[in-house]
This record gives structure tokens, C-alpha cells and sequence, in this order.
């Protein structure tokens, strides 16, 4: 039980990072169309499968059987785990020659000729901020010091779980509110949120 625990805590953990980028982009390709169209569901069906494929790396290592989540830094010694994390969040982050990166630049590409420059300014600011966020959490499975320093973080861990749970609903009430709402509405609750 304890092990399927700690898998969870692993799976949220990584989880808080892609909602923040697949809000925005589907912010974003709200912005540009009036109706859901084809990108939008070729852009979530893109990010569910690289979520889909890192979650089946996890299972295959079996980082269930860790007893801490300090214990991830030992998995550091596999060369092909810490490449396949490089390339999932660099890929996340949209950074080329990744499929990420395709993404980003079609959203990028209709910005460009639907709107004006302040949306498209906007939208580079916030895939840095993320691609900040993606670096910093690779850059704590290589470095030792911040690996050990996670195991007195676990009860934080814990408690932020119950906080995702609550912005899974969230963005899962966002995610049908497309249908309904339109792209102002939706500005005005990211800035909050």
C-alpha cells in the first residue's frame, strides 16, 4: 500500500507541471478559433500519449517498489532513465526537434496571423516560465543534494496532493467550460488561477 502510495505522490508531483502547459495552450487555441477544431484535439491527443508513455516508463521501472522519494536519485545511475526524463520534460516544454515543440510553434503560427503581437507575447512568456519549471524539476534528478532534501518534504508532498486534487476538478470543469464560455472569460479566470 505504502509503495502504491509513493507512486501516486511521484505521478501528482509530475502531474502539477502539464496541466500549467496544456491550459495555456488550449487557452490559447481557444483564442484563435470560435469553435474546438482539429488542433485542439490533435494537441491534447499529443500530450496524453507523452503522458501516457512516460507513466508506462514508470510502471516498467517499477518506482512503485521505491520506499522514499529520495530513493529516485538511485535511479540516476541508469543513463537511459535520466535521458528518457531529459527528453519527456524538454519535450513538454516545446523545445525542437521535439513533437512539443510542433505543437507550440502551430499554436504560435495562427497567433500570429489571427491576432496581435501582445497575445503572441503572452504566449512566449508563459512557455518560459514552464520550460523554467521543467528544467528545475530535471535538474533535481541529477543533483544528490536536493534528491535527499525531498525525503523531509514528504509530508509537504502529501499535502499538496489534496491541492491537485482540487485543480484536477478545476481544469477538468475548464476543459467542458470551452464549450460554453467564451475566451474572455477564460483570460480573466488564468489570471487568478
Amino acid at each position: 500500500m505504502r509503495a502504491h502510495l509513493l507512486h501516486c505522490e511521484l505521478a501528482f508531483s509530475f502531474g502539477k507541471y502539464f496541466y500549467s502547459t496544456s491550459f495555456l495552450n488550449l487557452l490559447m487555441i481557444n483564442l484563435m478559433f470560435s469553435k474546438l477544431g482539429a488542433i485542439f484535439f490533435l494537441n491534447l491527443a499529443l500530450y496524453l500519449l507523452a503522458l501516457a508513455l512516460f507513466f508506462f516508463f514508470l510502471f516498467n521501472v517499477k518506482v512503485a517498489l521505491l520506499k522514499s522519494v529520495s530513493q529516485i536519485y538511485y535511479f540516476n545511475n541508469i543513463f537511459f532513465f535520466k535521458f528518457f526524463v531529459l527528453i519527456f520534460f524538454l519535450n513538454l516544454a516545446g523545445i525542437p526537434p521535439l513533437l512539443g515543440f510542433f505543437l507550440k510553434f502551430l499554436i504560435f503560427f495562427f497567433l500570429f496571423f489571427k491576432t496581435n503581437l501582445a497575445f503572441i507575447l503572452i504566449f512566449l512568456g508563459f512557455n518560459m516560465a514552464t520550460l523554467f519549471f521543467y528544467l528545475s524539476t530535471v535538474k533535481s534528478f541529477v543533483n544528490r543534494k536536493q534528491a535527499s532534501v525531498l525525503n523531509s518534504f514528504n509530508f509537504f508532498i502529501r499535502a499538496e496532493l489534496s491541492f491537485l486534487y482540487f485543480f484536477n476538478f478545476f481544469y477538468f470543469f475548464l476543459f467542458f467550460a470551452f464549450f460554453f464560455l467564451d475566451s474572455t472569460f477564460l483570460i480573466f479566470l488564468n489570471l487568478f488561477f
